[in-house]
């Protein structure tokens, strides 16, 4: 890697994090699609919510700061900065920020 070809295969995060989901690697990424995974960030302010989604895909939550949720039909699982949860494909989730904002990273694997 050359310092000159640092913008093709770095995303950056803003100084101001923004708020909801923007895909940092994949179709309309800030960098070009990966093989077989999708990475995006979540931003998310406190006691707001993503809506509900059922992934076919593996997936992985990682929360860069603050506190969040896992809210599923079953019940609520809380995480907090540096917490990594592997999400089962398939599940009814939404992702909330609980007890100060949030921002997560999240990593999406090719439908099975």
């Amino acid at each position: 890697m050359r310092p000159s070809d640092e913008n093709e295969i770095i995303s950056r995060a803003s100084t101001a994090p923004r708020l909801g989901e923007q895909c940092a690697i994949g179709p309309g990424g800030t960098l070009p699609a990966a093989r077989g995974f999708t990475v995006s960030r979540i931003g998310l302010r406190l006691a707001e919510s993503t809506p509900a989604l059922e992934q076919q895909s593996p997936e992985v939550v990682f929360v860069q700061s603050g506190y969040a949720e896992v809210r599923t039909p079953e019940g609520n699982v809380s995480l907090a900065a540096g917490d990594t949860m592997t999400v089962p494909i398939g599940l009814l989730r939404a992702y909330a920020a609980s007890a100060s904002d949030a921002q997560l990273i999240v990593v999406r694997g090719e439908p099975s």
